[in-house]
């Protein structure tokens, strides 16, 4: 029996098929007092289980917190024919995490996909490496993967990649409470004057426990 080729729905056709409240990425970002240094940023990213777009698409969201008190969540809806889902949500994590950084200061990304870490120590090394099935679409300029390969690259000797257990440590756990917030309001429609209030108490607390330790 001959198999053809999965004939995929170009990006635009499946965004028709979400509601409203799930169609657009979004994020939030800040800073809380009482960070300190060396800088290490947790990155986290969270996946629902419910399928949306007619089945082809998964609700995610994404949250990272760092040790000088920068931290961020956000939502986005991750295609089936956009790459590795395990793979590729980490990955965007840690873009919104440490985007621009890199150029000015050394830094070390904390994330519980070893997956992610891999491709990270990999464009290190000068690998051009995607996950598996990631097609890189953009509307106008390089997609996310790329840009965040580019800047990994160029500023490799200041980037540290630890791979961690999502229970492990006190702002991996605060990153991945800030992913389901973004989570949240990607599935409840949350406003964004409500994420943020959550996301300054949520970051608060994680730093001043972390502190404490």
């Amino acid at each position: 029996m001959r198999h053809l080729p999965e004939r995929r729905q170009p990006i635009g056709n499946l965004r028709r098929g979400l509601a409203p409240q799930h169609r657009d990425a979004d994020e939030i970002r800040g800073q809380v007092r009482g960070g300190r240094r060396p800088l290490i940023v947790h990155a986290v990213s969270a996946v629902s289980d419910r399928k949306v777009a007619r089945g082809n698409a998964h609700l995610t969201g994404w949250g990272y917190l760092a040790t000088d008190g920068t931290y961020g969540c956000g939502k986005i809806p991750q295609f089936a024919n956009a790459g590795d889902i395990d793979t590729t949500t980490p990955l965007r994590a840690v873009w919104h995490a440490i985007a621009g950084r890199l150029a000015d200061e050394r830094l070390t990304v904390a994330t519980d996909s070893p997956a992610a870490a891999r491709i990270l120590k990999a464009w290190q090394s000068g690998s051009t490496q995607m996950p598996a099935r990631y097609t890189g679409r953009s509307k106008g300029g390089p997609p996310t993967l790329e840009l965040l390969r580019r800047e990994v690259a160029t500023h490799a000797g200041n980037l540290t990649v630890r791979q961690v257990r999502r229970d492990d440590e006190t702002l991996t756990i605060g990153a991945a409470t800030l992913a389901r917030l973004g989570l949240r309001w990607a599935a409840e429609a949350l406003t964004e004057d409500d994420v943020q209030a959550r996301a300054v108490g949520l970051a608060e607390g994680f730093i001043a426990d972390w502190k404490r330790r």
